[in-house]
């Protein structure tokens, strides 16, 4: 409600300045970049905010209330691609953090099996490879069955 209030006292501000433009298009394009900046500069605005001031502006400005539908659907499609780009870039690193660990354990997995055939200790091991002693017991029951 109050968000509704401010953006139609603004823009029939905005429109009475208009009225100087002897332009129709001018003046049009005018309230038309008002109502980008005012959306962009308020990006945490709800959908339902932006429908109830879109639905009040049609007094003020007829084709506002369907130009703010139209650039909140662009601003909305636009919030969706980055979060679903910032999404996949977060799942990379993950994979690759996760790739990183699964290749650093099966080297330490290798290294383990050689140490047991050539006959070193599990508490040895343990030092060397930086696994637990389960692990390192667990490697060689593999081994020896």
């Amino acid at each position: 409600m109050i968000l509704r209030d401010i953006w139609v006292t603004r823009l029939k501000v905005v429109k009475s300045y208009c009225l100087l433009f002897h332009n129709p298009d001018a003046h049009d394009r005018f309230l038309w970049l008002v109502i980008t900046y005012i959306l962009y500069v308020n990006p945490n605005t709800s959908v339902e905010e932006i429908e109830e001031v879109a639905n009040s502006l049609r007094d003020v400005y007829p084709k506002g209330g369907e130009r703010i539908m139209t650039l909140a659907e662009a601003l909305r499609k636009e919030g969706m691609q980055k979060g679903m780009q910032k999404g996949m870039q977060k799942g990379m690193q993950k994979g690759r953090i996760e790739g990183k660990l699964e290749g650093s354990l099966n080297e330490k997995i290798k290294i383990t099996k050689r140490l047991i055939k050539k006959g070193f200790s599990c508490e040895e091991i343990v030092e060397i490879a930086d696994l637990s002693l389960d692990e390192v017991q667990k490697i060689a029951r593999e081994i020896n069955s």
